[in-house]
């Protein structure tokens, strides 16, 4: 009575017969003759997730690929940096022990 009162060309479908009607084709099977055909609503949620799957798949092979990518520091690159840092505390003691040599002289 529901699907007649809604899909007739006179008829004034109540809230509850609406309601009732997207249930049936939105959540239930369709079978016509021998031919199975999946919910609206099921499908639906397959290309939700299929979707979800190759954009957080992609993202994390990017992720991993920039990984992979990221240059390693090496021994010739620690060893410059420590040489580095050696040579600026040695320009801070020559630094301090030439200010000290004008100081001296001024007086």
């Amino acid at each position: 009575m529901s699907y007649m009162e809604y899909t007739s060309l006179d008829g004034k479908p109540t809230f509850k017969q609406k309601l009732r009607i997207s249930y049936l084709r939105n959540l239930k099977h369709l079978t016509i003759g021998s031919n199975w055909f999946p919910t609206k609503s099921s499908i639906f949620c397959k290309d939700i997730l299929k979707y979800v799957l190759t954009v957080g798949l992609s993202g994390f092979i990017f992720y991993i690929a920039i990984l992979i990518k990221r240059p390693k520091e090496t021994k010739a690159e620690i060893l410059l940096e420590n040489t580095n840092k050696k040579i600026d505390k040695i320009s801070i003691q020559l630094d301090k022990i030439l200010n000290k040599k004008k100081s001296t002289t001024i007086t």
